[in-house]
């Protein structure tokens, strides 16, 4: 899990460090690994399709906690994987 609170899916192939692809260059945290929330109860919603819903899990696909809203966000591959 990374300080802005995305779940990381890639590393720095210069150097092996984890990083967030969607928010490196933009948010400070995209480099700064945390520790996991404890994401119990909580609820993710598609990025793109609103009402479209799964259990928050840092397994989801561009999982992003937020912890100042009722729901986290994914994708839930609405808009194809390509």
């Amino acid at each position: 899990m990374m300080a802005c609170g995305c779940s990381t899916r890639a590393v720095v192939a210069a150097t092996g460090e984890p990083v967030c692809i969607v928010h490196v260059g933009i948010t400070d945290g995209a480099r700064t690994v945390v520790e996991t929330p404890d994401l119990t109860g909580r609820v993710a919603e598609c990025s793109y399709r609103h009402g479209k819903t799964a259990v928050s899990s840092t397994d989801l696909a561009s999982f992003q906690y937020r912890p100042d809203e009722a729901t986290d966000l994914y994708y839930c591959g609405c808009w194809g994987w390509d």
